[in-house]
């Protein structure tokens, strides 16, 4: 039996022997009393009938009337007139019941009084004994009325001392509560710290516990830390900070095959065609000054947009990757004349030539065909001075490109009901199905092409549909679920994350099918979750307590954050495609990502690999530590 419910016990015990003991006493204080009185009464008029009829002549019909008229004037139960001898000369009896009491109330408490005896003289003689009795039923009517309402008081005060005790109890035991509460987070691996009560029993412990999960965020935090250093040096250029050539191109072969990144969008290449003269004249430290700058450009455009991605080609070629963005022309010119200010403004170099070129591109491309593009256009830039942003010829899908046509199109499939959950399965490394990863399509024309989402959601956030969109995913995936199709995984927009009022309404859809709650797994973007983690914060809870799975997506990117997460009891983070891709060849991956491993299994979290495209990654990942997979060689 659990401390509170013996605690509890033993409050009710209390109140029940303080108040039984109270009544108790109170009844039998009552019930004496009235004895004692009856027992006064029954003297004092015995007491006066005697002398009165010691006064009167001693006539027995004048007896018999001052006995009738006595009896008949008060509430007596007997009244007997005995002689000398003890025969009786007179008497009255009262037969009548008591109808207002129960028996079992007399039964149990019974008045016992002694009757009132008084000598009747005539003269100097004894003429007899008189016996008055009076009637208990006034009495026990009395105490019948007394004892119910003071049943009813001590009832009462009970009800209040048990609430005033079950007040002051949640006040005492509330410091045992999120002990309580904090033992059973840090079992599911959820280390967060509580305040310190006051009671002396409980402050040791919770200072024990607050300091285990103290150290277990510093043990996080060190090996986010660390890992954090090995992806900058593995992934990043050193001189730069920009990415390097094979994590650059790893992420943009993973963006184009990924159906949930934005479909369609730009790729910039800028050359510095005099890097090498820069070299020579002015110095290696004036040629890195430069790419530096340069590259500081680029950073500030990624942090302003955490989706895109730059990096270093090679000695004098820099590239900037822009999901989502379709105004090619006006990034690349953009990009360029943002680069030709910075280095105007190094005092050590003249004018250098920064040729850039730019292309389109659109999901399902290969790598290879995009930079194909952009090379050519890029030889166009290199020999054209007065032109040096040249823009490639490319072929994109004929889609709508005003804003109210995409706004009409996709109202109107959201309206008319063409959307559709595709099915990617996520399986545990032994071939268990964990759960269906259900991306959305949208059919913007009857009877058209699906659309994935990345070829729809850039528009909608434009256009702020992705909250409508958001909603309509997770009416569907709980219809899946509620026909029956084994738990199902679904992806939520940043919109969805900072809006309050989604947040409301999502709560409010779960709590109306608590059984399907425990079957849908809710994901969000790594990125999004860094820029808005005190709203990731706060729906992640309120999903958790309605017993959702909730995890990171497309993570690994952001590591030094991960530590953030020790207290959020999570159930799952995928690890992006880019850190997976060609894993069983890369060693500084593998590094990385076992790490990753290392800390989501440390704070609870199932470890999961988006991507997978091989037999080999899937051997490699699961010595790594990975739970789970998805992609192409997913079946």
């Amino acid at each position: 039996m659990s401390l509170i419910k013996q605690l509890w016990i033993g409050v009710l015990l209390i109140v029940l022997v303080a108040f039984g003991s109270s009544f108790v006493v109170s009844t039998l204080a009552a019930k004496r009393y009235l004895e004692q009185q009856l027992l006064l009464k029954n003297i004092d008029n015995a007491t006066v009938l005697a002398l009165s009829m010691s006064q009167m002549q001693k006539e027995p019909v004048a007896i018999e009337l001052l006995l009738a008229a006595q009896f008949d004037a008060g509430h007596y139960q007997s009244i007997t007139l005995a002689g000398p001898e003890g025969g009786v000369l007179a008497e009255r009896q009262n037969q009548a019941s008591i109808d207002a009491v129960p028996a079992w109330f007399m039964r149990m408490i019974p008045l016992r009084v002694a009757p009132g005896v008084a000598q009747v003289s005539d003269g100097w003689k004894q003429y007899g004994t008189l016996t008055v009795q009076s009637h208990p039923g006034f009495a026990y009517k009395s105490l019948w009325q007394e004892t119910g309402w003071l049943l009813l008081a001590c009832l009462l005060l009970a009800a209040l001392s048990g609430a005033l005790g079950a007040v002051i109890l949640r006040v005492i035991l509330r410091p045992l509560g999120r002990v309580v509460r904090q033992a059973e987070e840090m079992q599911m691996r959820r280390f967060i710290t509580n305040p310190v009560p006051k009671t002396p029993e409980l402050a040791a412990l919770v200072r024990i516990m607050n300091h285990l999960s103290e150290r277990v965020r510093a043990m996080l935090e060190d090996e986010a830390g660390r890992l954090e250093k090995l992806r900058r040096e593995a992934h990043f250029d050193s001189l730069t900070g920009l990415l390097n050539r094979e994590q650059l191109f790893s992420r943009i072969d993973a963006t184009l095959s990924r159906e949930d990144a934005a479909a369609a969008g730009t790729l910039v290449i800028t050359r510095v065609l005099s890097l090498a003269a820069v070299n020579r004249t002015a110095g290696r430290e004036a040629a890195d000054a430069l790419l530096v700058c340069l590259g500081n450009v680029l950073n500030g455009l990624i942090r302003e947009h955490p989706d895109w991605h730059a990096g270093r080609l090679n000695g004098a070629d820099l590239v900037l990757f822009a999901p989502g963005v379709n105004e090619v022309e006006t990034l690349a010119r953009q990009l360029h004349e943002a680069m030709k200010d910075a280095v105007a403004k190094m005092d050590t170099l003249k004018e250098v030539p920064l040729p850039t070129a730019a292309t389109h591109y659109s999901s399902g491309e290969t790598l290879s065909h995009v930079l194909s593009r952009v090379d050519v256009a890029l030889l166009q830039a290199e020999s054209s001075p007065y032109n040096p942003v040249q823009l490639c010829e490319e072929t994109r899908e004929h889609m709508p490109s005003d804003f109210q046509h995409w706004r009409v199109q996709i109202e109107q499939s959201l309206d008319a009901g063409r959307v559709m959950l595709a099915e990617f399965p996520v399986r545990d490394m032994s071939g268990g199905l964990l759960h269906v990863e259900c991306p959305v399509r949208l059919q913007l024309e009857m009877n058209g092409a699906w659309l994935t989402a990345g070829q729809v959601i850039p528009w909608a956030n434009k256009l702020g549909l992705t909250q409508k969109i958001d909603a309509v995913v997770v009416t569907h995936a709980l219809d899946k679920l509620r026909r029956g199709s084994g738990d199902v995984g679904i992806n939520l927009s940043a919109r969805a994350l900072i809006d309050d009022q989604f947040h409301v309404w999502l709560c409010e859809r779960l709590k109306a099918a608590p059984a399907l709650a425990p079957q849908l797994w809710l994901e969000f973007q790594e990125a999004h979750v860094v820029r808005h983690f005190p709203q990731f914060r706060k729906l992640s809870r309120a999903l958790l307590d309605l017993g959702c799975k909730v995890g990171i997506e497309h993570a690994g990117h952001h590591v030094e954050h991960i530590s953030a997460l020790h207290d959020l009891g999570l159930h799952y983070v995928k690890v992006d495609g880019s850190i997976i891709r060609d894993i069983d060849s890369s060693l500084a991956n593998q590094v990385f990502l076992r790490g990753i491993c290392l800390i989501a299994h440390s704070i609870g979290m199932l470890a999961l690999a988006e991507g997978v495209q091989s037999h080999a990654e899937a051997e490699m990942l699961t010595s790594l530590g990975v739970q789970g997979m998805t992609g192409p060689w997913v079946k």
